[in-house]
């Protein structure tokens, strides 16, 4: 068999677990290219390592007996994930589609929940506004639901079923007592909820973590904006009381930030959930 590093292929006890026909007619025919030192060999136009003016300082070619034990490590590492994936996709299938759908119903509802629509017309209003608090609680279940896949979910999923329960409580006690107080209930309500898209988001970006990197990352990012956008909400409350005019500018930049980070959530919600539907039918087949 032909090879690159000058070992006999022959009595190479690697060769059935890695496929291999030989490196310089593969390596490994599945991991085409996995052997550093085939790589470098074939890369530089030697037939092998004798012809290459470095060999004595060489670093692979030193270790070219443990090279092989490298590539089976690596694709037992690789099965081991594909297989850590393949337990939690059935659970991700099933559940991130209710996540999209519940947080479409969530951001119609959420259109018929302004304040002056209490006054104009109180029927569609706390009609929205129940819609709003079953869709936030059925959201925080089904994160917990999806606790086995990670720890991310778990905690995610019991700030958002607090969260709604803590706004809930402050509504109906502001309701009853008209006290100003209570208003400091609804600012936790909204921590809490933080928090809770915070887990949440952590946990997309680690199950995606190795199954799509690029939209695992997306979901980093968007929390970043987000957060970023709260801060600007705060920034444009504080400076309209000093520079108005400056305030109501940033108020303006943050709604717009907030209505796109609203669209990429709902787009992302979407992507995850094709990600892990598609994974289960290449599975299935």
């Amino acid at each position: 068999m032909a090879n690159y590093c000058g070992k006999n292929c022959n009595e190479c006890t690697y060769k059935e677990k890695l496929n291999c026909p030989g490196c310089a007619q593969g390596p490994g025919n599945l991991w085409t290219g996995d052997c550093k030192l085939a790589k470098c060999c074939d890369d530089k136009g030697h037939d092998n390592c004798e012809s290459c003016g470095h060999k004595s300082r060489c670093g692979m070619l030193s270790r070219k007996h443990t090279i092989p034990k490298e590539r089976i490590s690596k694709l037992e590492a690789k099965e081991a994930e594909y297989k850590r994936i393949a337990k939690i996709t059935p659970t991700l299938s099933k559940y991130l589609p209710i996540l999209f759908w519940s947080t479409i119903v969530a951001q119609i509802a959420g259109f018929f929940t302004a304040d002056t629509l209490e006054t104009v017309f109180p029927p569609l209003f706390y009609s929205a506004t129940a819609v709003n608090f079953l869709c936030a609680m059925l959201y925080g279940i089904i994160l917990f639901l999806m606790s086995s896949t990670s720890t991310w979910y778990k905690t995610a999923g019991l700030l958002y079923i607090t969260g709604p329960l803590v706004s809930f409580v402050s509504l109906v006690l502001i309701i009853l007592t008209r006290h100003p107080a209570l208003v400091l209930l609804s600012i936790a309500s909204l921590i809490i909820t933080l928090f809770g898209q915070y887990n949440e988001f952590k946990g997309h970006e680690e199950v995606l973590f190795d199954v799509d990197p690029d939209l695992s990352d997306k979901w980093k990012n968007l929390w970043k904006w987000h957060l970023y956008t709260y801060i600007a909400v705060i920034a444009s409350l504080i400076l309209a009381i000093m520079l108005p005019v400056i305030g109501a500018i940033i108020a303006l930049v943050s709604s717009i930030a907030a209505i796109v980070f609203a669209i990429l959530r709902i787009y992302y919600l979407y992507k995850t959930a094709e990600t892990f539907k598609i994974f289960k039918n290449t599975i299935a087949e």
